[in-house]
């Protein structure tokens, strides 16, 4: 039967021989690097590298090191249908589930839920997760490549994960207050990511 997470061939052009191996939200990564705000590189062995004093060290399932200024202890638990990253950053505890249907992250007392729309435009190779609010996107994580597998890439997935935070973008969206009256409603565009798509090169 079908395998994990896995629903498109590891061959899918996109992300066969370019460099990125896979994505989770706006930033993306390969072998050496996770490409965030503050980029991850690959030291000796399976040690981690940041510009901001992040170190992370890769053992077995375990991801221990400081992410962010916080210490960071995870356990990447893949292999069967759900991806299930759990553990602590720093005082929070860390629990992120990524399933063919749903996408569940949490942090302490921040908690983002979202739910997979097949018919959303994605590029090849992603899954497309959404909250909604009737027409509107509230809320959207794509996740793709080798992130979607049985076998994912431990510190390139825990840290793509962790740099989309756990509380949604400020969408362009707003939804209004229900006592005031609505000045300029929104085109039905507004609704949608306000950040392109990165296409691998």
């Amino acid at each position: 039967g079908p395998q994990g997470l896995e629903e498109v061939p590891a061959t899918s052009p996109v992300w066969s021989g370019g460099e990125r191996l896979g994505r989770v939200g706006y930033y993306w990564f390969d072998a050496l690097t996770v490409q965030t705000e503050n980029p991850l590189v690959k030291g000796k062995g399976q040690q981690w590298q940041g510009t901001v004093g992040d170190e992370l060290f890769e053992h077995g399932i375990e991801v221990n090191g400081t992410y962010r200024n916080y210490p960071l202890r995870v356990k990447v638990h893949a292999g069967g249908s759900t991806t299930r990253i759990q553990g602590t950053w720093g005082s929070g505890p860390v629990d992120i589930r990524l399933s063919p249907d749903v996408l569940h992250m949490r942090w302490g007392v921040f908690e983002r839920k979202l739910l997979r729309d097949r018919e959303a435009a994605a590029e090849q190779g992603c899954n497309v997760y959404r909250q909604m609010e009737g027409v509107h996107e509230m809320d959207r994580i794509d996740v793709c490549g080798v992130a979607l597998t049985t076998r994912p890439p431990l510190t390139q997935l825990v840290v793509s994960f962790l740099a989309n935070t756990f509380r949604r973008d400020p969408s362009p969206f707003t939804p209004p207050v229900p006592s005031t009256p609505v000045r300029s409603p929104q085109p039905d565009n507004a609704a949608g990511s306000n950040r392109p798509a990165t296409k691998a090169r």
